[in-house]
């Protein structure tokens, strides 16, 4: 199997060709190969699930710092929204018959808290937590003096 990584080259005014990483925007012979590879990949974000293209730096660091560390992952669905991350938490429950309990396992989704009240952040709130500094809407309405009506939320 070959893999083959092509750089993003453009024309410059010496009429060669010239590379930039796509990450970080210089020139690819300022890059070992190996920082150039990983700089090239397409990352997916554990917290969100999209890719790394979509993340600015700040979201990416934001849905980082979201996960937790050395805990079993996994997603589960909530009603009818979307996929949420969730950590697998084991109980010690009683075995009957031999057999551990089929009910000694849950669930917990993970959320992005708000950082002044602490409340839980809502979907279009996780993807724009760059933007609205890691608040909710409504704490983000009220240090910019806006009215706040909670029916209307930003379409993401």
């Amino acid at each position: 199997m070959v893999i083959n990584y092509t750089k993003n080259s453009t024309k410059h005014k010496g009429g060669g060709r010239m590379s930039m990483c796509k990450v970080c925007h210089k020139d690819s012979k300022k890059h070992s190969e190996k920082t150039w590879l990983l700089h090239q990949q397409k990352l997916k974000c554990a917290f969100c699930g999209e890719l790394n293209l979509e993340h600015s730096e700040k979201l990416w660091e934001i849905h980082h710092d979201a996960v937790p560390k050395n805990a079993k992952l996994a997603t589960m669905l909530l009603g009818r929204g979307p996929e949420v991350l969730a950590k697998v938490v084991k109980w010690n429950t009683v075995e009957t018959n031999g057999k551990d309990s089929p009910y000694h396992v849950e669930y917990v989704p993970i959320y992005l808290h708000c950082g002044e009240c602490g409340a839980e952040m809502g979907n279009a709130e996780e993807k724009l937590a760059d933007v609205l500094d890691k608040t909710c809407l409504q704490c983000f309405c009220d240090m910019t003096e806006q009215e706040y009506k909670w029916n209307e939320s930003p379409r993401v």
